[in-house]
Formats: structure tokens, C-alpha cells, sequence
């Protein structure tokens, strides 16, 4: 309700309009929002000034319609067609019964929701949620709750993020206020990502294009920040961004100049491949991975101590440490997180190029030769992974972030098969930051240690991140939780930690971020009894699994086309040669 007017339409809608402020002393965005009546008998008295009156009817329904001016094109996002667009979505859905609407959202959603089933235990759930929290804060162990939480996840990210519509931001769409907690804008030091974390491997890969749809209406307006700021070519986004392009710095350098944010956000169009194997998108989208590769390869130092490729000046995301002559500092030359995040995004780049089947031409050579020459992960003298590039001491060891980790997770550089001693000190970071945090710190602590195998590690922060937090306290660092709605209690609520959780619980039963698939890697010893169907492993291959006293004793796999595949269960490695579209029995894994 903001600049607004309302009034009664020919059809006896309250309809409610207004314009936004632009922020320059001018009008920006347009909107209008309907509630249309829909009566079985009665009828409407309009009572000017004060709305409508109904009187006499055996049933109404109240449709609610909403539509705005914008049009996510860069650098007009006008529509000047909404208003007659938002009379169309009017007369389409009144002209239906509420039956049939409400069919219609249940076949829709059961769709994309009964493509993953669930279940924990032979436990049946009759109990209402804010009794099954506080029963799990004592046992931890409630084996309802958890899937009943993981596809509540699932539920919001698909309410909240379709195609054709904006990615779900800090609040999903939930937001009640005009003034939400952050704007409710995209944070891409860690936020908008970790939104999407699940979307892929919980089998909903729709959800994710309006991520995909948000980078690519970044590229124009990123490009002008990466010549203008920079003087560099390519496209450049720091840790704040919006559905207007907004891609420049934040306002204070000791976090807004996270200019690893396009690397990291840019890591979406790769995993959306890899789960999909859609070669018709990757076509499309390998100039956002060149154009984003182009402005590092400007970017990029070499530091003259090493004569390595190093980021900055830039912070590692929000974190502060203490300079060689006593002060605090964020800023220093090549934070491990911009060098894994750059990393990553030269081997996405090149990767991609190659199944594109383009030749080798001067840029690829030069992206080849300046990720050879990146600076890469480090062990420091406590045996943790190295945060920064120097030593430096920390001033918050506990910090909430751990950006310097991406490597292992959502990244895979490290690896506990390919590189052990760098996962064994990613593991002394995780133990040295211990086990508390907000919402989505706990979400990524529970990926983590998924990728560690340690699953009871996994399940002790889930249900340190289940714990009921009826207060509606918003001071930020008061202590995560989840209210009884199930919302993330960041506090105040962020959805990302919705989605972070649910991201960790799949990779604590399937992984396939190495070169095989992996069943249940890091199975809880609590989750003795369970079943989960539809999720996905990278190569677009559909899992089934069931285990029984905590021993797998089910598992087949489904792949969208011809493939060979490398599975693991335990100390089994065996290669499978799957059909598209028929589901292979992996029953060879089973001792």
C-alpha cells in the first residue's frame, strides 16, 4: 500500500493501483491488484466509497489477481500492455469454477512434488508441527519430521520460483512488509545461491530457470560496471543484486567488494547442465560463462611474492582478520574463496567449450594458462584450510560464513577421493568454527559434513537448525532455529536456510559430485529404516533407494539417455551401462 489509490471496476472488482517512487524523484514501477467476487446466488450492492457489499449468496469465491509494469529486459523493464495482460488472468480465472481451479493447482503441483518420496521409520505423522518440534528438540529423533521438512523445502522453492516468474529472493515471496529485512533483494556472497542449492538434485530443475533467466538480464548491465568501475572487459557483479541490474559494489568496501560474486553465481549454469545434460542450453548460455571468465582474466594479478594468479584487492565474504600492524582489516590480495570460485568458473568454461566441441582459440588458451597459474588452496600450520592468502589472525574464529570452504562444497576441487589431506582440513576449519550459527550457516555446516561422510554430524546440526524458536525476535545473530510454521528463523526469516537444509539432507544420501555416484554416503545412524525415490545425480540419472537397518537393500537408477555410469555404495565401485528411460536395477552393490 504504497502511492495508492482503489476504487470498484465494471465487473464489481475492488481493484487496488498505484506507482512506485523510482528513487530519483520520479515514478517507477506500475502495479494494480484485483479481488474480483464470484457468487452462487446474491448480489452486489457497490457502496460507493466504502467497497461492495454482499448479500443473499449460497457461496462466494474471492479471486485475488495481481500484475505490474515490469519486464525483466535490460534497460527498459517496462510493460505497457500489463493492465489489459492483468484483465485477461481476470476473465480466465473467474471463468472457471473454484473445483476446477483448485484441481488444476493440485494436478500442477503434485507433478513436480510426487516426482521425490520420502520416509523415514514405519512412524505415520498425526501430530500438528509445533508438537513434532519440540518432541524432536528432546529426542532428536522424530523420523517423521525430517521428510515432512524436506518436502515442505520442496514446496517452497516450487511456490516461490517458476518459470517464467523472478527467482525467490531473501524471503522466497513471503515478505510482510513494505520495508522487508535486506529489501528483500539477492545476496550473492552466499544467499541467492545456496535458494538453489536443492533445486537440481530434489528433482525440481524448473524451479531453477529463474535463477538462470536472472544472471543472463545481468550480463548488460554487468557489463557497464565491469568497464566503468574496472576498466575491464566481460561482466562483473558484486554481493548485491536486483531484478533492476544492479551490479556495482556495495556502499561499504569491507564486504561490497566481493567481486567473486559472478564466478560463484555463474557455478548455476554448469550444475544445471551437469543435471540435465541439455546441450541446446549450455549453447545458449556459454557466452554468460566466457563473458564472466573475459572480465578475471582482466581481474587477475600476479603476485610477485609466488608469481601466481591472484584475486583482489577483495574480502573473503564478510569476515575480518587482523593485519601484521595490529588493526582489523577485511581487504587483502588472493582470499582463498575468489580463487576457488575463479577456478571453478575457468574449468566450468572450459569444460563447456569442449562438449560444444569449439576449437581452441586464442581465449581459450590464455583461460587455460591463467588457471594453471591460479593460486590454489593452502593448509595452514593448525592443519585448517587457509581462509586468505597470509597467515593472518582471525577476529571472529566462530564466523558464521565459510566462504574460504566453497571448494569442497558446492564446489568440487576438494574432495575426500581425489584430494584427502585438503578435505581433512576443511574438517578442522568446520570443527575449529564449531557447530553454531544462523539458519543458513547451518544449512552449509550440514552440507559439508555430508561431503565428509560423517552423517551424524550432518543430522546433530539439522536438528540444532529444527529447534522450535517460537519468539519473532529479529536481531541477526540471536540464534537460528525454525519458527512452528517452518520457516527458517534466521533470524529474522530468510528462506535460504529452507533451502540450504534440504540441499544438505540429499547430499547426506546421495552424491555425485566426483566421478561416480555415491548411495548413501553419509546415512545417520538414527535413519536405520528408510526410502527416498526421484533424486538426481549429475549425468540427468534418476535414484531409487531403500536401505533397512542401516544397509542399503534396494537401488536402481534411471538416466535421460544412453550412458555408462561409475556407482559406489560402501567399498562397491561398479560401472553400469543404463538405457534411457528404463530404470537399471544396481542390486550388484548390494552385499
Amino acid at each position: 500500500p504504497e502511492r495508492f489509490e482503489t476504487n470498484i471496476t465494471a465487473d464489481n472488482g475492488l481493484r487496488m493501483f498505484g506507482t512506485l517512487d523510482d528513487g530519483r524523484g520520479g515514478n517507477g514501477m506500475r502495479y494494480e491488484a484485483q479481488v474480483t467476487p464470484v457468487l452462487e446466488g446474491g448480489k452486489i450492492i457497490r457502496k460507493m466509497g466504502k467497497g461492495i457489499e454482499i448479500k443473499g449468496a449460497n457461496a462466494l469465491t474471492l479471486v485475488v489477481t495481481a500484475k505490474t509494469n515490469y519486464k525483466q529486459q535490460y534497460p527498459d523493464y517496462t510493460n505497457a500492455n500489463f493492465q489489459q495482460e492483468h484483465r485477461d488472468i481476470i476473465r480466465a480465472a473467474v471463468n472457471r469454477p473454484y473445483q476446477v481451479l483448485k484441481n488444476r493447482h493440485i494436478k500442477d503441483f503434485s507433478s513436480f512434488m510426487e516426482r521425490v518420496i520420502f520416509q523415514l521409520g514405519n512412524q505415520r505423522n498425526n501430530l500438528p508441527t509445533n508438537i513434532l518440534m519440540a518432541n524432536n528438540h528432546q529426542s532428536g529423533n522424530e523420523q517423521v519430521l525430517y521428510p515432512l521438512y524436506f518436502q515442505y523445502g520442496r514446496y517452497l522453492l516450487l511456490s516461490s520460483s517458476r518459470e517464467g516468474g523472478l527467482p525467490a529472493n531473501l524471503q522466497g515471496i513471503w515478505a510482510n512488509k513494505i520495508q522487508t529485512p535486506w529489501n528483500g533483494d539477492y545476496h550473492t556472497d552466499i544467499n541467492v545461491q545456496m535458494n538453489y542449492w536443492p533445486a537440481e538434485v530434489t528433482n525440481l530443475s524448473e524451479s531453477h530457470r529463474p535463477l538462470l533467466d536472472l544472471i543472463a538480464s545481468l550480463v548488460t548491465p554487468g557489463s557497464n560496471t565491469a568497464k566503468i568501475q574496472y576498466g575491464m572487459r566481460g561482466w562483473a557483479l558484486h554481493p548485491i543484486t536486483n531484478v533492476w541490474g544492479y551490479t556495482s559494489p556495495g556502499e561499504s568496501a569491507s564486504w561490497g567488494m566481493h567481486i567473486g560474486a559472478g564466478a560463484w553465481i555463474a557455478q548455476h549454469i554448469w550444475e544445471h547442465y551437469m543435471f540435465t545434460q541439455d546441450k541446446d542450453f549450455l549453447k545458449k548460455a556459454y557466452s554468460i560463462l566466457k563473458e564472466a571468465s573475459m572480465f578475471y582474466l582482466d581481474w587477475l594479478a600476479t603476485d610477485p611474492k609466488t608469481g601466481l594468479l591472484v584475486s583482489g584487492p577483495s574480502p573473503s565474504p564478510e569476515n575480518s582478520f587482523k593485519a601484521p600492524d595490529g588493526s582489523v582489516a577485511q581487504i587483502s590480495m588472493g582470499p582463498s574463496h575468489d580463487q576457488q570460485v575463479i577456478y571453478n568458473l575457468f574449468e566450468n568454461t572450459l569444460q563447456s567449450a569442449k562438449i560444444l566441441g569449439l576449437q581452441q582459440d586464442a581465449f581459450l588458451k590464455n583461460l587455460q594458462a591463467s588457471k594453471d597459474k591460479l593460486a590454489r588452496p593452502k593448509i595452514g600450520g593448525d592443519g585448517r584450510l587457509m581462509e586468505w592468502a597470509e597467515e593472518f589472525e582471525e577476529v571472529e574464529p566462530a564466523h558464521r560464513h565459510l566462504s574460504h570452504l566453497f571448494a569442497f562444497y558446492p564446489g568440487n576441487e576438494i574432495t575426500l577421493a581425489r584430494t584427502p589431506d585438503l578435505a581433512k582440513a576443511v574438517q578442522k576449519s568446520l570443527e575449529k568454527r564449531g557447530d553454531d550459527g544462523v539458519g543458513w550457516t547451518y544449512a552449509w555446516k550440514i552440507a559439508l559434513w555430508a561431503r565428509l561422510h560423517r552423517g551424524d554430524s550432518a543430522l546433530k546440526l539439522l536438528n540444532k537448525q529444527l529447534r522450535p524458536t517460537a519468539s519473532v525476535d529479529t536481531k541477526y545473530d540471536s540464534g537460528g532455529g525454525t519458527y512452528y510454521n517452518m520457516f527458517d528463523a534466521c533470524p529474522p526469516f530468510q528462506i535460504d536456510g529452507n533451502f540450504g537444509v534440504i540441499a544438505g539432507m540429499a547430499e547426506m544420501l546421495l552424491q555425485s559430485h566426483e566421478d561416480f555416484i555415491e548411495l548413501l554416503p553419509a546415512l545417520p545412524g538414527h535413519w536405520k529404516e528408510g526410502e527416498i525415490t526421484g533424486l538426481m545425480a549429475r549425468g540427468a540419472i534418476e535414484i531409487d533407494m531403500k536401505w533397512s537397518n542401516g544397509k542399503l537393500i534396494k537401488a536402481s537408477a534411471k538416466a535421460k539417455k544412453n550412458t555408462i555410469s561409475i556407482v559406489k555404495y560402501g567399498k562397491q565401485i561398479i560401472s553400469f551401462k543404463l538405457t534411457g528411460g528404463q530404470k537399471t536395477d544396481l542390486g550388484q552393490l548390494i552385499d
